[in-house]
This record gives C-alpha cells, sequence and structure tokens, in this order.
C-alpha cells in the first residue's frame, strides 16, 4: 500500500526497538478497529434494530406535523358531527 492509500509506510530496515514497537501497536489498533467493523457487519441482528429504530425515529418525524394539530381537527370534527345531528334532528321535526 502506499501512503496515498492511507497506509502508514513501513519503519524500514534501520528501525530501532521504539520505532518497530510504535508500528506493531498502530498495526494492533487498527486490526483492532477492521475486526470490529466486520463483526457489526456481520451482526445480522443488531443490524435489523438499527433499521427499525431509524425507521421509527423518520416516522415519528413525519408523523410530528399531523399529531400536532390533531386536537384541533378532533374538535372541529366533533363540532361539525354535533351540527350535522342537530339540523337533522331540527330538520326532522317539521315534516
Amino acid at each position: 500500500m502506499s501512503v496515498a492509500d492511507g497506509a502508514r509506510p513501513d519503519p524500514g530496515p534501520r528501525a530501532d526497538k521504539d520505532e518497530l514497537e510504535a508500528d506493531i501497536e498502530q498495526t494492533r489498533a487498527a486490526l483492532g478497529e477492521t475486526a470490529s467493523a466486520l463483526a457489526a457487519k456481520l451482526d445480522v441482528p443488531q443490524q435489523a434494530r438499527r433499521k427499525v429504530d431509524e425507521s421509527k425515529q423518520l416516522f415519528a418525524e413525519k408523523t410530528q406535523p399531523i399529531r400536532s394539530r390533531a386536537v384541533p381537527i378532533a374538535i372541529a370534527l366533533g363540532g361539525a358531527i354535533v351540527g350535522v345531528i342537530a339540523w337533522r334532528r331540527h330538520r326532522g321535526g317539521q315534516h
């Protein structure tokens, strides 16, 4: 790999003990991150839970405007129903 690919250069043949140990630690850390990323990709139940959570959040965001207007709409609808019932009773009594 080249340095442009995000890889670091090897310590080289003239590296001292500290440089080699530092390189080993960096390699271990990178390997640990790679293993964790692979494990996360292979954890299908966790991926499914995450997708369900994302879908719930999206649904909540999309329905928030409707829920915030639900009470006024229910009051208006209830008033309209009461009005229609009163009108029909009044109209039915005049026959």
